[in-house]
């Protein structure tokens, strides 16, 4: 089975709705849909917070989308997001975090010697 949730995370991305502010999710649809990477509420079956703010006062926020296909675009828009101090990962369990963690280095070292061979 195929999770469907992202996480948000960056030194912009939404934090929680105290004060009267605007809910989590439509902080997040706002700050997403402004910076050209489209959601539509239709389209996210949860949103919440994760964890406790950080120094800067931000928090991690996970999306449960309704289908695979939304994560997809979601994932692939998220370049746009380049620059901005927002970022989309897919959720991963702590094992699968740390197995893509580990791999990571191992990647980027066969795509580093890759282009070094000029291929």
């Amino acid at each position: 089975m195929h999770d469907d949730k992202l996480v948000v995370k960056g030194d912009s991305a939404p934090s929680t709705d105290r004060d009267g502010h605007d809910s989590v999710e439509t902080q997040v649809l706002e700050a997403l849909n402004d910076r050209g990477v489209d959601l539509k509420s239709e389209e996210i079956e949860i949103c919440h917070t994760l964890g406790k703010p950080s120094e800067s006062g931000f928090q991690r926020v996970i999306i449960k989308l309704v289908s695979r296909k939304t994560k997809v675009r979601m994932m692939i828009n998220a370049k746009k997001l380049k620059g901005t101090g927002i970022y989309i990962n897919e959720h991963l369990t702590k094992r699968n975090a740390d197995i893509a963690r580990t791999a990571r280095p191992e990647e980027e070292e066969q795509n580093r010697s890759y282009l070094d061979q000029g291929l």
